[in-house]
């Protein structure tokens, strides 16, 4: 049996496979994020989390009309934070 084990320890993402250690690109140079990509995907998360919660406590259950809907927030999400990115660093 193969154990896959994924640790994050000191900014250090290593991942135990096989008996085979491989390192992630992170470790080697480590990535940035701006203040302003920050508040975009805090602020993202926490919409996400309050929907979410709210769709569970009210109906018990996410429907396919509110699955769709997280979806197309998603897409937009992911549009704004390219643009945001190219913004950031010409």
């Amino acid at each position: 049996m193969i154990a896959d084990a994924f640790w994050l320890a000191a900014g250090l993402a290593v991942i135990i496979k096989g008996g085979d250690l491989f390192v992630s690109a992170a470790s080697i140079a480590p990535v940035g994020i701006d203040r302003a990509e920050q508040l975009f995907n805090m602020a993202a998360l926490l919409a996400v989390m309050a929907v979410v919660a709210l769709l569970i406590v009210r109906r018990g259950r996410i429907s396919r009309r509110a699955g769709t809907g997280l979806l197309v927030f998603y897409a937009m999400y992911l549009a704004g934070l390219t643009m945001l990115s190219a913004a950031v660093r010409p």
